[in-house]
């Protein structure tokens, strides 16, 4: 490589910081209403926490009613009938 004297200028850190502000506003203008709600509601750290705790105890709460309605718990009903051909229903 030649040098020829001349060096690059580096863009500076404040048209570095307009560049990404304008490209961010750019993105936010063309997104959907749901686009900005997920957005909003992914740096909102608490709300990601309370809605996986919400899953897990609703997930833990449907088994155990099933379980108090149906009278069987799960491990009961797939050793029961583990044998048993499943086959679709056709109306």
């Amino acid at each position: 490589m030649v040098d020829t004297g001349e060096t690059k200028k580096l863009p500076d850190e404040d048209s570095l910081k307009k560049k990404i502000k304008r490209e961010s506003e750019e993105k936010v203008a063309v997104a959907t209403q749901w686009q900005l709600m997920w957005w909003r509601f992914r740096k909102h750290k608490l709300a990601v926490i309370g809605t996986v705790v919400l899953i897990f105890f609703y997930d833990w709460l449907v088994e155990r009613v099933v379980e108090y309605i149906d009278g069987i718990s799960r491990a009961d009903r797939e050793s029961k009938y583990i044998f048993c051909v499943r086959f679709a229903v056709s109306v």
